[in-house]
């Protein structure tokens, strides 16, 4: 028999207030050590579908499953004990990084080994015990108490860890810190990860799959880039959308200004030069900021900036390799208009 995934969603909606913002999702399985990116923009859903995952809201429909049993509704002390939840702004005990990340330990009766557990955790993190242990909580650097917070969550080896933005308001070294981290525990203790972030290229070295969240739905997966409005008329009958620069995109007429057109990174070519042997409506000079090989799809993820926007474009290793692709490298992105399909 087949277990059951660790979570099922089963045509779940929630809203805030009778007329507020729905989340909706018909179906959804996480399997149990899963690792699970969500991406999309501010108010599409990301943190409303966390914060279900966690048990900390309850749907006004539909059902949540945890390791096969329905969830009562928020607060379910069956399962509060196998998930965690890291918010974007985390709150500290006034108290040492010892004590903080030591608390829950403390509250579940956990007596022995303490001192090793907390340490083991710090050195997860990038703060050694040595020198973290005992300094308080107003002594951190923005970065270091969100990799305390973090510590004070993987500590108690839950089942499934969700984080909300972990690196939203952090320094470069403890984004790359809280990955080695996240990442470990997923390998280590096979811990099932649910992140939302802004940084998808961040996300991508942290993560093997990738939902896109918009408008309250799951509506693909991280191969897609999500293109917003507001776009205003251009000629051929074309709209366009401004970036810094001057530069533009250019789409077939959208349902409203403010569509939101969704591009799939297959369909964004990459070309040393602005030269092509065929007219493309889109041809967009950028810089690329970031490589990811996607080892279990076999195929390279190149971010490109073309003013204020990232364009992702998957291509294969090949293709890459002729082009000689390299961070900072300036390059042209390519696709046609008829590409770009409305949300």
């Amino acid at each position: 028999m087949t277990p059951a995934p660790l979570y099922r969603l089963s045509n779940l909606t929630f809203r805030y207030g009778t007329d507020g913002f729905a989340l909706s999702i018909p179906e959804m399985d996480i399997e149990a050590g899963a690792s699970i990116g969500l991406v999309g923009p501010n108010g599409g859903g990301k943190s409303t579908l966390l914060k279900l995952l966690a048990f900390l809201e309850t749907p006004q429909e539909g059902a949540i499953f945890f390791q096969g049993k329905k969830v009562s509704g928020a607060g379910d002390p069956s399962v509060m004990r196998s998930v965690t939840i890291l918010l974007q702004e985390p709150y500290l005990l006034q108290a040492t990084v010892f004590e903080n990340v030591a608390y829950g330990l403390r509250i579940r009766g956990e007596k022995e080994g303490v001192r090793e557990k907390v340490a083991d955790v710090l050195e997860r993190v990038g703060l050694p015990y040595g020198e973290f242990g005992h300094r308080k909580w107003h002594q951190l650097s923005g970065g270091e108490a969100q990799r305390v917070a973090l510590a004070s969550r993987l500590i108690l080896k839950p089942l499934a860890l969700l984080l909300d933005e972990p690196t939203a308001s952090v320094d470069p070294y403890s984004a790359y810190r809280i990955r080695e981290a996240i990442v470990d525990v997923w390998k280590t203790f096979k811990t099932t990860l649910l992140v939302a972030s802004h940084d998808e290229e961040w996300l991508n070295g942290s993560v093997d799959r990738i939902y896109k969240v918009h408008d309250g739905k799951i509506i693909g997966s991280g191969d897609e880039n999500l293109l917003p409005g507001p776009w205003e008329p251009a000629p051929d009958s074309l709209w366009k959308k401004g970036l810094e620069g001057g530069r533009t995109i250019v789409a077939p007429p959208p349902p409203h200004r403010e569509s939101t057109a969704l591009l799939r990174g297959t369909d964004v070519d990459l070309y040393v030069s602005e030269w092509q042997e065929k007219k493309i409506e889109n041809i967009i000079p950028g810089v690329i900021t970031g490589m990811y090989m996607e080892s279990f799809k076999g195929h390279l993820n190149i971010y490109v900036d073309i003013g204020g926007i990232t364009i992702l474009s998957v291509m294969a290793p090949e293709r890459a390799d002729h082009l000689r692709v390299l961070p900072g490298k300036k390059i042209w992105v390519a696709f046609p208009a008829s590409a770009l399909r409305w949300l």
